[in-house]
């Protein structure tokens, strides 16, 4: 806008932290829970017509993120993290730090003073002596009174960092390829359900099988696309569950589907 860092903080300190208060419409706004879907390797252009023309596939296999498109928002650009690894992308998703401010900046770890390793391969590995700034928004928002359930998180158990409930936070897993659909379907029900039936205020998911099919088979191979396909119509259940199952009939919440990175 041309007015500067000053004039920004300025403003920003004139309309203190809530100004979406001075929109028309805020009287009128109600509070709805969140679901946030993580989806690992979604890479921005598996959504456009001309990656799918390039592949010479159907671009009409993918309806249910064809309508969570069509009645929501799109974000055209960010700016990602760096590097692109799981652990610094992760951990600034739940933060909204950079990796150079949490101190988590990569999937291995050698502390040059204290001579640890950390390894994400490792089971017994934890981030507390790595992790150095930014309070995740589970732990945060459950402080505020907030019902938080994290589900298939790397970093979600966490000293200082954790659930209170231990049933609230599911670390994540590797499941098998081959029960890779019926998991996702029973994890996106979990995520829904604590919103539905348990009243929660936030509901996060994560699933990686799209960033494993691309390692495997590269990441503009057909498997890719067929891996897509198989979450857009799990997807496609659950947004019909909550439209027309009779339990879920009152459901009012917020979707966001966000990716972590994608392969190239």
């Amino acid at each position: 806008s041309g007015i500067g860092s000053e004039g920004i903080q300025k403003e920003c300190k004139g309309a203190g932290r809530t100004p979406y208060t001075q929109y028309k419409g805020y009287k009128n706004w109600t509070r709805r829970p969140l679901l946030v879907i993580i989806i690992g390797g979604l890479r921005w252009d598996y959504l456009t017509p001309s990656w799918w023309n390039m592949t010479e596939m159907a671009g009409d296999r993918l309806k249910a993120f064809d309508w969570i498109k069509k009645h929501g928002s799109t974000l055209g650009q960010v700016v990602p993290v760096f590097p692109p690894y799981d652990l610094p992308v992760w951990t600034s998703l739940a933060t909204g730090l950079y990796p150079k401010s949490t101190g988590v900046v990569g999937d291995y770890m050698f502390n040059l003073d204290s001579r640890e390793l950390f390894s994400l391969e490792d089971p017994e590995a934890s981030l507390e002596n790595w992790w150095l700034e930014g309070e995740p928004i589970w732990s945060l928002a459950a402080k505020h009174g907030r019902k938080v359930s994290v589900l298939n998180w790397h970093d979600c158990s966490l000293p200082g960092k954790q659930l209170e409930k231990s049933e609230d936070c599911k670390p994540f897993d590797r499941f098998d390829k081959k029960k890779t659909r019926q998991m996702m379907v029973r994890m996106f029900n979990r995520a829904i359900t604590k919103i539905h039936k348990d009243n929660y205020d936030l509901s996060m998911v994560y699933i990686d099988s799209l960033k494993k099919v691309a390692k495997t088979h590269g990441p503009n191979s057909k498997e890719v696309m067929d891996e897509l396909a198989v979450i857009d119509e799990v997807l496609q259940g659950r947004l019909s569950d909550i439209k027309t199952k009779k339990e879920r009939a009152d459901l009012k919440l917020n979707i966001l589907l966000l990716s972590d990175y994608g392969l190239n």
